[in-house]
Protein backbone atom coordinates (compact mmCIF):
# COMPACT_ATOMS: atom_id res chain seq x y z
CA UNK A 1 0.00 0.00 0.00
CA UNK A 2 1.52 3.38 -0.98
CA UNK A 3 0.00 7.11 0.84
CA UNK A 4 1.03 10.30 -1.18
CA UNK A 5 0.05 12.96 1.18
CA UNK A 6 0.49 16.96 1.33
CA UNK A 7 3.23 17.48 3.87
CA UNK A 8 1.86 21.10 4.30
CA UNK A 9 -1.89 19.45 5.41
CA UNK A 10 -1.33 16.49 7.14
CA UNK A 11 1.67 15.42 9.65
CA UNK A 12 3.71 12.01 8.60
CA UNK A 13 3.03 10.78 12.36
CA UNK A 14 -0.85 11.67 12.07
CA UNK A 15 -0.99 9.74 8.90
CA UNK A 16 1.37 6.62 10.33
CA UNK A 17 -1.01 6.73 13.45
CA UNK A 18 -4.39 6.50 11.28
CA UNK A 19 -2.37 3.82 8.94
CA UNK A 20 -1.93 1.77 12.35
CA UNK A 21 -5.42 2.59 13.93
CA UNK A 22 -7.03 1.04 10.22
CA UNK A 23 -4.41 -1.96 9.71
CA UNK A 24 -1.89 -4.46 10.93
CA UNK A 25 1.76 -2.68 10.18
CA UNK A 26 4.21 -4.88 9.62
CA UNK A 27 6.83 -2.49 8.39
CA UNK A 28 7.11 1.09 7.33
CA UNK A 29 9.20 3.12 5.35
CA UNK A 30 8.81 6.82 4.41
CA UNK A 31 10.28 7.87 0.73
CA UNK A 32 11.11 11.95 0.11
CA UNK A 33 10.67 12.89 -3.33
CA UNK A 34 14.68 13.51 -5.09
CA UNK A 35 15.36 16.69 -5.44
CA UNK A 36 15.28 16.33 -9.03
CA UNK A 37 11.79 16.04 -9.15
CA UNK A 38 11.35 19.21 -6.62
CA UNK A 39 12.86 21.53 -8.88
CA UNK A 40 11.12 20.25 -12.40
CA UNK A 41 7.63 20.32 -10.20
CA UNK A 42 8.36 24.06 -8.88
CA UNK A 43 9.54 24.84 -12.53
CA UNK A 44 6.64 23.82 -14.46
CA UNK A 45 3.68 24.81 -11.78
CA UNK A 46 5.58 27.89 -10.50
CA UNK A 47 6.40 28.22 -6.26
CA UNK A 48 4.13 29.55 -3.49
CA UNK A 49 5.23 30.01 -0.03
CA UNK A 50 2.56 29.19 2.24
CA UNK A 51 1.76 32.40 4.84
CA UNK A 52 3.50 31.63 8.46
CA UNK A 53 1.29 31.39 11.42
CA UNK A 54 2.38 33.52 14.34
Amino acid sequence: MRYRFDRRRVRPDQLIREATEQYELRDISIEEPDLESIIRRIYVEGYEQEPVNT
